[in-house]
């Protein structure tokens, strides 16, 4: 399928030729288009002996640092 929204419906054939009515349609949108490049904008420790802002190249015992930032929405 080409980029954008597609609505799949279905319609049932017997061995008569006789069809259904077409089922509801059921919505896909195909998005091949990559998502906008993240950023970084801080990294908090906030667990471990040292806590607080890290830098970049600092180091961490934190397991689970708290990163804040900016990334395409979805």
């Amino acid at each position: 399928l080409s980029e954008g929204e597609h609505k799949i419906s279905v319609i049932v054939e017997d061995p008569a030729g006789n069809q259904s009515p077409p089922s509801d349609p059921w919505v896909v949108i195909v998005d091949t288009t990559a998502p906008d490049v993240p950023t970084i904008g801080s990294i908090y420790d906030d667990a471990g002996s040292k806590t607080g802002a890290l830098q970049p190249g600092d180091v961490t015992d934190d397991t689970t640092p708290t990163l804040n930032g900016q990334a395409e929405a979805g």
